[in-house]
């Protein structure tokens, strides 16, 4: 097993993931239309436009969240303070369920039911790939403080 307890990992997956569900979703929707929202799709793309622009605001709160604590943003770096405050209240990967967010609200917005399962699969990858590495790193870095805020604070929300 790899030691993810000086970083997380070598390659920065989530963004990779997030933008691989996006084209993926969208390419798939041009090789195999799925039209089973496309139908009610203008009820569709006000709750999609508006998950996006909650999501992408959750995600700049989250960064200058880090920014605050002086602890860096790139999910292959290692992490020099735990995040408790902002989003992180609330999920201690704020960033990693606004992106999912983001990419089933792209699926409702453009009608295009792909992104819905895209964003399922997004989901496992990031868990698989980043999230579980990531813990591993801040359990070997920060300890009881990590015990402690695992228990108040859940893993996606």
């Amino acid at each position: 097993m790899a030691d993810y307890s000086k970083k997380p990992n070598t390659i920065p997956w989530p963004p990779i993931i997030t933008l691989a569900a996006i084209a993926i979703g969208w390419i798939a929707q041009k090789i195999e239309p799925l039209d089973w929202i496309s139908s009610i799709s203008a009820t569709f793309w006000p709750l999609g436009v508006l998950m996006v622009i909650l999501a992408l605001a959750v995600a700049v709160w989250a960064f200058i969240t880090f920014k605050s604590i002086d602890t860096t943003i790139m999910p292959n770096k290692a992490a020099s303070h735990l995040a408790t405050k902002g989003p992180f209240r609330w999920s201690r990967n704020p960033i990693y369920v606004a992106d999912i967010v983001i990419i089933s609200g792209i699926g409702l917005a453009t009608a295009n039911p792909w992104q819905l399962i895209t964003a399922a699969i997004a989901i496992f990858a990031i868990e698989e790939l980043a999230i579980k590495r990531e813990e591993i790193h801040l359990k070997a870095k920060f300890g009881q403080e990590w015990n402690e805020y695992t228990r108040k604070v859940r893993r996606w929300v």
